[in-house]
């Protein structure tokens, strides 16, 4: 089944404040967004102003089954010199958690990998200043481990044999 994937310029039509499902992928698979309608500069300020949100959908997503979650920042920067836009995405790795995970401490830890990204690329493209955060996507999966059986299936007699001898 093939997944259909949203354009940023897509996600960033909608309306609605808050964090907001805009894509769902069967039952196990579910991306929410948060808009900048405050129109914040500052990193560190937007995920102060988003944190508490995103811990209410983790903690609510988490009390079915183990989750694993990354996420995902669209910024767009600006070339002072030469008035250039580029739009940046900054992403952080899934992680694994469940219901008893302290999502505080580990949201904090992403925001500092995404923080570390950002500083990786403005040290990489110079004169790239931060014009605006766009938003920020909250990526969760369910993680449904495979069980072992608890079938014995006896060795054909024929292999048994070749045991004996």
């Amino acid at each position: 089944m093939k997944r259909n994937t949203i354009t940023k310029r897509r996600r960033m039509e909608s309306d609605e404040g808050g964090l907001v499902e805009i894509e769902r992928f069967k039952s196990c698979s579910r991306t929410y967004i948060v808009k900048n309608k405050e129109e914040i500069i500052d990193y560190n300020v937007f995920f102060n102003y988003v944190s508490e949100m995103l811990i209410s959908r983790l903690t609510q997503s988490s009390q079915q089954s183990a989750i694993k979650l990354n996420l995902y920042v669209d910024s767009t920067y600006e070339q002072l010199l030469t008035d250039e836009v580029q739009d940046m995405s900054f992403k952080t790795s899934n992680v694994l958690a469940s219901k008893s995970s302290n999502f505080n401490s580990l949201l904090n830890k992403m925001f500092n990998k995404l923080l570390s990204e950002e500083a990786q690329f403005i040290s990489k493209k110079s004169g790239w200043s931060l014009k605006s955060i766009d938003c920020l996507q909250l990526r969760v999966n369910k993680v449904n481990p495979l069980k072992g059986g608890s079938t014995y299936l006896d060795l054909p007699s024929h292999i048994k044999k070749k045991k004996q001898l």
